[in-house]
């Protein structure tokens, strides 16, 4: 019935390969050979409970979600009558969700850059540094291919298929630093079917785990506080309000609609403010991680 779920109403999700891994990881794994009519509340709060119990609050989370979704699909199929995540909340089994506010700072961003320097660091290296250039989500370069990109033009445009928004997404990646990235990934193009990186399938949690390790062995051995891969976008926010970049050409540059009045009388699409505001990010990275020379001179006095 799961696997059914997946292929009718998951598929066409635009997170449709996170979802399927916590669907098989965390339900199929756990009730594969019994009937969905047989699955009990007490059967819900366990799950929760194990995942919680593992570490893993967020994942706990997601994978009730799912489950509330795909037993509400089977009841609305008229194969079960009644759900069996009814009236488990999530809050009372895992608590508040967590409003994360984690910004990598100066010295952070240059560790970072660091440890993501030279054909060793593989596909995480550009990953890590377009994604902190960028703002875009991790799944969104992740499935990035070439085809959305146009070197000439100096733009990728991400389509509304694999947006959040459901809107088409432009990046200006003119900018030196963004583009030294995407040519780093250039010899790459010929694998995985047009994928910019890792040939569409990039195990994140892999990739996060190769970087940690790298620097923290750059740091003499002491890890920075914990930071996951969404924290690089909020990094890049951030840093535009910092570099003095009007809010609301910010939130179009991480793809926010415009609110209220202004998404419906305010039709024009600032492409030159972002584009400005791209460049300007990324030269201030660039300052951050390869800072200029002491212009100081120490001069002798006359005599």
């Amino acid at each position: 019935m799961a696997e059914t779920f997946i292929a009718r109403h998951v598929a066409t999700k635009r997170t449709a390969s996170n979802i399927v891994s916590i669907i098989r990881r965390e339900l199929i794994a756990r009730w594969g050979d019994r009937r969905i009519t047989d699955i009990t509340r007490a059967d819900v709060i366990a799950l929760v409970d194990d995942i919680v119990d593992r570490g893993y609050p967020e994942a706990a989370r997601q994978a009730l979600t799912y489950a509330r979704s795909l037993f509400s699909w089977a009841i609305g199929r008229d194969l079960l009558d009644r759900a069996p995540t009814d009236h488990v909340s999530p809050q009372k089994l895992i608590g508040p969700k967590r409003i994360r506010r984690r910004v990598l700072d100066a010295d952070e961003i240059a560790l970072l850059w660091r440890a993501t320097e030279g054909a060793e660091a593989g596909y995480f290296g550009p990953f890590a540094r377009l994604l902190l250039l960028t703002g875009v989500r991790r799944s969104e370069l992740g499935r990035a291919t070439w085809s959305e990109v146009d070197l000439g033009a100096g733009l990728w445009t991400i389509p509304a298929t694999r947006m959040k928004s459901d809107e088409p997404h432009v990046v200006p990646v003119a900018a030196p630093a963004i583009a030294a990235e995407l040519m780093r990934l250039l010899p790459m193009q010929g694998k995985g079917r047009g994928y910019v990186l890792g040939g569409g399938a990039i195990h994140y949690v892999r990739a996060k785990d190769r970087l940690d390790a790298r620097m923290t062995a750059l740091n003499g051995g002491k890890p920075i506080p914990s930071w996951v891969w969404h924290d690089l976008r909020r990094s890049y926010r951030t840093g535009l309000s910092t570099i003095g970049i009007e809010p609301h050409i910010a939130e179009l540059c991480i793809a926010h609609r415009q609110r209220g009045l202004h998404k419906v009388y305010d039709q024009h699409k600032y492409d030159a403010e972002k584009r400005h505001a791209f460049a300007a990010w990324a030269q201030h990275v660039m300052n951050v991680v390869t800072p200029l020379p002491d212009k100081v001179v120490s001069l002798r006095k006359v005599t």
